[in-house]
């Protein structure tokens, strides 16, 4: 009888039989999303039961339905889901999913006839005239822009005539609170055909809290056919909120498809090719090294080596494409014996264009063919010299470019005979639009001189090599696309995915997996390179797979050493960073940045690695390196490596610090410092980061809390103020506290290099700020053991006379000290101990070598000195030490180490000298 009422009572009519088991389920789950109230208890059993797997049961649904690509089927399986999770129907309002808004004002809202989308158009008080409830106008307002909004825009590009590229953008346009999103927000992303039946792409995407505010953008692949449909949709869903849903029509209106493509270059079963075949001796011996050339090398050396046709050759890394790019400039040189020969190589890589200037410089200069071989510079006037004797130029796009932009009036350039370019599928990349420049004058160049330019280009597989090939010039006859699947060595992939969502663990948990697929795969002493995303996971990772050796060893040696510890140990010692010599005495090595350059030398000469990015050239635009013909620290490189900060660090402070900078932007640009970067942001820390930032006294600007960098402003100034933090920030604050004083002694000296006196002084006290703990501001007696803020104003206030300083505290006799102070013994003590340590610094100097004008015994010292003179000035310090056996760390129980008296200097030139130390004679701090 009770399940015959909640028939009448669910929305979906049923019309099977009572009697059937489905029905009784299907009711009862209805009555569930309905939040209906059952009156007998074996039916409040059952929907219990109905009710703890049908959650579960609607996902899986879910899942099959996606993985089998039915679009229509997925939208209805995902929102059964997310009714039955939420307890209500997809009709309904979405605001029944906020908590605390009366029944009676949803139902009236469900009542009217308004589009959901509308509800964002109106006010705070026009929602509360439509419920006719005003005072809920401005909470209706807040929810509705709490709920889970997205913004999309997509760019589509053809890859090829049935594939499409998509780069989608995905905005968030809703506010974030902690208690009705969390910390996260995922959505499915899913491509439609022009009909939604079929699912041409899905992913699952995640919105973080910290990123609530940026633009995110995703790119995929999705399969077209012909004839082209009108519009593809993109639909993006909320995997947990009702209604929540941003659906973008893609239009292929003006979608102009890339021509049908011919097949790839077949590679032809031939004989390999002799070296002999080069039919000159000096040829032959540049390749001694084997007797044969490979299948790629041999099918194209017709066209190359005994053909002046502009060619193109396609084909995987690992061909030997550099080979076939010799064979034309053999070619070259042999038709140029009896006249002038000029070959430009382009190679699109800095690194890559050094690497083969080292390398023709050995094969084709004073020591193989006694050709000249040089590199552009980037400098117009010595380039110019070198392209006039040389035989061979080696350049990137861009010094090319600079180069040839006046080419009408170069000769030189009008006299290249072999234009060869590497690389050529990067002309998609950052520095594309440079290097189709460059081939296009070149091919400009050769339609308007009388010499011939040949031009011959490399790239990998191409899906449009025809166009490539048109582009240079290239006809049937010398285009060669061979396919990815043509290696000279064969290449495996092998996938092996974790599924963890936390980065950290899932850094972790790849390390075992990794050894593994080396031990696997990278056996009889072949090297193996793993690349990790931070410089931090380099160092771990590098630790664990040395452990895991350690622990598999089987004979003496480390598994991974392929040479003995004897031949390793001499290139081991020139290493200056201790943790890379114990990896690589274990046969793992490791590059990142921030390893100094002889680092990096050995590393890459240890495991043939020249082809890995280096940081040289951004430690030379960071002004800490000068490269020429050697390696040349500046004064910032020598700050750097001195005060063991980031090159990146000294850069920034560089450009930031002023001749007028003052202590908020100082201690701003201190927080700025790389070594901050990886200071952890965690879950539910941004609303105590906002509190504790709104009671600082320097404010900020739109501060970001998710931001480590503020995060580190924010902890530096509670602990200048001794504000108390929790227990995981106080962990934080003592590594920002910590890194600070580096970071300043660095910036100090930064700013002297400026000879600005002013902001050196400032950055001293920000010194003394940090080791105390306490602002400029404050009563310098807040350092003394025992004071606070009430006592140091009581001694200020000080009846007859005001006391400020420590030395002011000595000279009060016993009586009326403990008067004043009113403290215990043992706290006296601990009072006396620290004064009686406190610096007391006497300073005095001389000019070396010149006339004294003023009398000895006279305070002002005055020399004669000549203007334009080198001075040599002498300045001593005396610190007095009575009663002590030694001079002892600072007294600084804020600061989280140990920290030794340091003194710096600075002296303004043309007036006094000042010197500015951790202690000053006022009674300063240390």
């Amino acid at each position: 009888m009770e399940l015959a009422k909640l028939l009448d009572r669910v929305p979906i009519p049923v019309k099977e039989s009572l009697e059937e088991p489905s029905v009784k389920i299907n009711v009862l789950l209805q009555a569930y999303i309905s939040q209906l109230k059952l009156e007998g208890l074996s039916l409040t059993s059952d929907m219990v039961f109905i009710t703890q797997s049908a959650g579960r049961l609607m996902r899986a649904l879910f899942e099959i339905v996606l993985k089998q690509g039915w679009a229509q089927l997925a939208e209805k399986a995902l929102k059964l889901c997310k009714m039955v999770g939420k307890r209500m129907w997809s009709v309904q309002t979405p605001l029944r999913q906020f908590a605390g808004i009366p029944s009676a004002i949803l139902t009236k809202l469900e009542k009217k006839d308004l589009a959901w989308e509308r509800y964002y158009d109106l006010s705070a008080q026009e929602l509360g005239e439509l419920i006719r409830a005003p005072k809920l106008g401005r909470t209706l307002y807040k929810l509705i822009h709490q709920f889970p909004k997205l913004n999309l825009a997509a760019h589509v590009l053809p890859i090829t005539r049935s594939v499409l590229r998509v780069e989608l953008t995905v905005t968030p346009d809703f506010q974030w609170e902690d208690k009705v999103h969390g910390y996260v927000e995922s959505f499915w992303v899913i491509v439609e055909d022009n009909d939604g039946e079929y699912i041409l792409h899905h992913e699952y995407f995640l919105l973080k809290k910290q990123f609530i505010d940026e633009d995110h953008t995703l790119n995929f692949t999705v399969p077209i056919c012909e004839p082209i449909p009108p519009q593809y949709y993109i639909r993006v869903v909320s995997d947990r909120w009702l209604g929540c849903q941003t659906v973008l029509p893609v239009s292929f209106r003006h979608l102009i498809l890339p021509e049908k493509y011919p097949p790839p270059t077949e590679l032809l079963d031939l004989q390999p090719l002799p070296v002999t075949a080069l039919r000159n001796p000096a040829y032959e011996a540049l390749y001694k090294d084997f007797k044969h050339f490979n299948p790629v090398q041999t099918q194209v050396f017709t066209v190359l080596y005994n053909t002046d046709d502009n060619v193109l050759v396609a084909a995987p890394t690992g061909s030997g494409k550099t080979i076939c790019a010799e064979f034309a400039i053999l070619r070259n040189h042999q038709e140029g014996l009896n006249s002038l020969m000029r070959v430009v190589y382009i190679a699109p890589l800095e690194a890559l264009a050094k690497e083969r200037f080292r390398d023709w410089s050995k094969k084709f200069g004073l020591e193989g063919l006694g050709m000249r071989v040089v590199e552009l510079t980037g400098e117009s006037m010595t380039d110019l010299k070198l392209l006039d004797k040389a035989q061979i130029i080696i350049s990137t796009p861009d010094k090319w470019d600079a180069l040839t932009r006046r080419w009408r009036q170069r000769k030189q350039v009008q006299e290249v005979s072999l234009f060869i370019v590497d690389e050529l599928h990067l002309i998609g990349g950052q520095g594309g639009p440079v290097l189709e420049v460059v081939v296009s004058r070149m091919r400009y160049n050769a339609a308007h001189v009388e010499n011939k330019i040949r031009m011959v280009a490399f790239s990998t597989s191409l899906a449009n090599a025809k166009d490539l090939g048109e582009w240079i010039g290239a006809t049937a006859h010398g285009l060669f696309n061979f396919p990815p699947i043509v290696r000279p060595a064969p290449l495996e992939i092998h996938i092996q995915g974790v599924d963890i969502a936390n980065f950290e663990a899932r850094m972790q948990a790849m390390t075992k997996p990794t050894y593994t697929a080396i031990v696997q795969h990278a056996k009889n002493g072949k090297p193996a390179l793993v690349f990790v995303p931070t410089r931090k996971h380099v160092k771990l990772t590098s630790v664990d797979l040395m452990t895991y050796s350690s622990a598999d060893i089987r004979g003496e040696e480390p598994a991974f050493l392929l040479h003995n510890a004897k031949e390793l140990e001499p290139f081991v010692e020139k290493v200056n960073e201790e943790m890379l010599r114990a990896t690589l005495r274990h046969g793992v090595g490791y590059l990142h940045e921030g390893l100094s350059s002889l680092d990096q030398q050995v590393v890459m000469h240890l495991f043939k690695a020249g082809w890995i990015q280096n940081a040289l050239s951004d430690l030379e635009a960071s002004k800490c390196i000068l490269i020429e013909d050697d390696i040349q620290p500046l004064n910032h490189g020598h700050i750097s490596a001195y005060h063991y900060v980031s090159y990146t660090t000294i850069e920034r402070f560089s450009s930031s610090l002023t001749s007028k900078t003052r202590m908020k932007g100082l201690i701003e640009i201190v927080a700025s410092a790389s070594e901050y970067d990886q200071l952890p942001i965690r879950p539910g820390e941004e609303e105590v980061l906002r509190k504790l930032i709104n009671h600082q006294r320097f404010s900020f600007d739109n501060p970001k809390c998710t931001d480590p960098h503020i995060k580190a402003n924010a902890l530096l100034q509670a602990y200048f103020s001794r504000q108390r933090v929790g227990s995981n920030l106080a962990l934080d604050q003592r590594e920002v506290v910590g890194l600070a004083i580096r970071l300043l002694h660095a910036l100090v000296d930064v700013v002297a290099t400026s000879g600005w006196l002013s902001p050196v002084l400032l950055a001293m006290e920000v010194c003394q700020m940090v080791t105390q703990g306490m602002w400029e501001k404050d009563p310098v007696l807040l350092q003394v053991p025992h004071f606070n803020r009430e006592l140091a104003r009581r001694c200020q206030d000080n009846p007859g006379k005001p006391v400020d300083t420590v030395f002011e505290i000595m000279e009060l006799d016993d009586v009326a000290r403990r008067e004043l102070l009113q403290m215990s013994d043992s706290q006296m003590q601990d009072v006396a101990r620290f004064c009686n340590r406190f610096p007391n610094i006497g300073v005095d100097h001389r000019v070396v070598g010149a006339e004294r004008l003023s009398a000895e015994n006279d305070e002002d010292h005055v020399y004669r000195v000549r203007a334009g003179d080198d001075v040599y000035l002498e300045v001593n310090l005396e610190r007095d030490m009575e009663g002590l056996p030694e001079v002892g760390p600072v007294n600084a129980p804020r600061f989280p180490k140990t920290k030794e008296e340091e003194y710096k200097f600075s002296l303004d030139v043309g007036e006094t000298m000042d010197v500015d130390d951790d202690n000053n004679d006022d009674g300063g701090r240390d």
